[in-house]
């Protein structure tokens, strides 16, 4: 009994902390794919980028939370952007995995290339308890009858962007599901979140910019995070930096070659996980296709 009280607490504790990385911790490199803060941002760039993202968080921790992401989206017609991903976001014994498909429209503002976006998302995703990274006294224990839920969701986004700025407006998590698991013993809301970001490339010279960006993060519990980063441009490189509300300092490096996209970012944990963790690691790795999209018609 003393056993499984542990093992219940820890699910408690854990599932805690994933319902946090799910609804909250996102990549420090977000202005490389603003689909995935956006769906409106879907059909915005003047390619289609295929891209893959991986995040180790808190490196040092067992169970510690970690991110991966594949992606695609473009403007496949006038005015029509379209975008699909596979997630998987796991943090201990619990995981999420789950897929995304968005269909976005984009009204042109003028003849200069600013245009307004809107994009929907149907979400499809299961969250499960992986039996084999518990010490189980009895894997056939009736608590553990339902570790597998499958749930439906929406995401809707609002997004401006021009040749050098952008500024979106996102929910997340529509629907607001509940997930009960073992017996609906570990709950876990789905709150919205609500994504606020913009950025501006500031050109200096010749070749290079300097990109100021910030990310808002909420739900409506009132935790909210804030990222506020710089980034460098020269020459189809970039190196850059930023800081995480009560999370984290991060470095980034990366660069855009014909049609290859790579970066890579390091977190230094600021927070009261800073004693535990050598901080945190985040690889981005993108290819695009079709260089010139569709030219929006007024």
């Amino acid at each position: 009994m003393i056993r499984k009280t542990i093992v219940f607490t820890s699910f408690v504790l854990v599932s805690s902390t994933l319902s946090f990385s799910q609804q909250v911790l996102s990549y420090s490199q977000y202005s490389l794919n603003k689909y995935l803060i956006n769906p409106a941002a879907a059909g915005c760039e003047s390619y289609i980028p295929i891209m893959a993202a991986y995040k180790q968080y808190w490196s040092g921790i067992d169970g510690a939370p970690t991110l991966a992401d594949a992606s695609v989206s473009g403007l496949f017609s006038n005015r029509t952007g379209l975008g699909a991903r596979i997630f998987d976001y796991t943090t201990g014994a619990l995981t999420k995995s789950g897929m995304e498909a968005t269909y976005a429209y984009h009204l042109p503002l003028n003849s200069n290339g600013s245009s307004l976006s809107f994009g929907l998302s149907a979400v499809l995703y299961q969250e499960y308890i992986d039996r084999s990274k518990l010490n189980l006294e009895n894997p056939n224990d009736p608590l553990f009858s339902t570790d597998k839920e499958v749930v439906p969701d929406f995401n809707f986004g609002v997004y401006y962007y021009s040749k050098r700025a952008y500024a979106g407006v996102a929910i997340y998590s529509l629907l607001g599901q509940n997930v009960d698991l073992m017996n609906k013993a570990l709950k876990n809301t789905q709150q919205q979140n609500i994504f606020i970001t913009a950025g501006y490339d500031i050109p200096v010279a010749d070749q290079f910019s300097i990109e100021p960006s910030f990310f808002v993060k909420m739900v409506p519990t009132g935790v909210y995070q804030v990222d506020a980063s710089v980034k460098f441009n020269y020459n189809g490189l970039w190196i850059g930096g930023g800081y995480r509300t009560n999370d984290a300092i991060y470095v980034f490096v990366g660069m855009k070659k014909k049609n290859i996209i790579f970066g890579y970012s390091y977190d230094m944990v600021v927070s009261g996980l800073s004693n535990y963790t050598n901080g945190s690691h985040e690889i981005i790795f993108g290819y695009t296709i079709n260089n010139s999209k569709p030219k929006l018609l007024n």
